[in-house]
């Protein structure tokens, strides 16, 4: 993928389109996880693969947080967290989850853009996280991996979720005639997406550009598909409606989800990097 040339007003007028989207869902944001079994599934299996990596007072610095569901978890197993997001919204939930959960002294939150991570406070972290695609909203994701460095200890990892450029649930839409969403990951400039009727630009990236992004001075410990064999979010009734395939599903991703080529054909996949010393 070639890296688009995105001026300061392009990455400014994108932050504010999915401030505006996701502030506006931050209400429900909640409900809609606990209403989809599916996306239950995918962040059980993306925490625990982060937990493989992580012991109890390392630290973590997550990037688009919303309303902290992640943050809280991590917290509860011993880390301490710093949650930054640039949705208001978003962020305000979170805030209410700390005070009502007596977390002030194991997670603090912040408002920053991953695109400006210069602004948090010069310290390192043992651990980055991002889930779920948020830095797919990013135009230039090589710039925001680079400016992760100055806040990773050596030995330190990063676990990124990130939706790449090929899925294969979603050419099956072909099938239908619905071209444009089947291919539409194919886009050098990116796929209008829509939250709460507002739109943004989502961008997709393989696992490999981020590979090339960190690079020689990082190594990967893993990458795993999340959304390969188990279907993506939003086929949420599959689980009820087909339960008996839906188990061997699940026994396919367990045994290749974390294999070539299987890790690069899913609606996500998360990836785990390592600092050298």
């Amino acid at each position: 993928m070639k890296n688009q040339s995105i001026g300061d007003t392009e990455i400014k007028r994108q932050e504010e389109e999915v401030n505006g989207a996701f502030s506006k869902q931050s209400g429900i944001f909640d409900s809609l996880e606990v209403d989809n079994e599916l996306v239950l599934l995918i962040r059980n299996n993306i925490r625990q693969h982060v937990l493989n990596y992580t012991a109890p007072s390392q630290t973590m610095l997550e990037l688009n947080c919303g309303t902290g569901l992640d943050a809280v978890f991590f917290v509860n197993q011993g880390l301490f967290v710093h949650a930054t997001d640039n949705a208001e919204g978003m962020l305000n939930q979170l805030q209410q989850k700390v005070i009502n959960d007596k977390l002030e002294d194991r997670l603090t939150f912040q408002k920053c853009s991953f695109n400006e991570l210069e602004q948090l406070e010069q310290k390192r972290y043992g651990h980055v996280f991002s889930n779920f695609g948020g830095l797919n909203c990013s135009p230039d994701l090589k710039k925001v991996i680079k400016s992760l460095d100055n806040l990773l200890e050596v030995d330190g990892m990063a676990h990124l979720v990130i939706m790449p450029r090929f899925c294969v649930w979603e050419m099956l839409f072909a099938v239908k005639g619905l071209f444009k969403l089947a291919f539409r990951r194919f886009s050098l400039n990116g796929s209008k997406s829509q939250v709460e009727g507002l739109s943004f630009t989502t961008y997709y990236y393989s696992p490999r550009y981020v590979q090339k992004a960190f690079g020689n001075n990082y190594e990967t410990r893993s990458i795993k598909a999340m959304g390969c064999f188990i279907p993506p979010t939003y086929m949420d009734q599959m689980p009820q409606k087909r339960p008996s395939f839906f188990k061997k599903l699940i026994s396919l991703d367990a045994k290749y989800a974390h294999k070539w080529p299987f890790y690069n054909l899913g609606d996500h996949f998360v990836i785990s990097i390592q600092k050298k010393r």
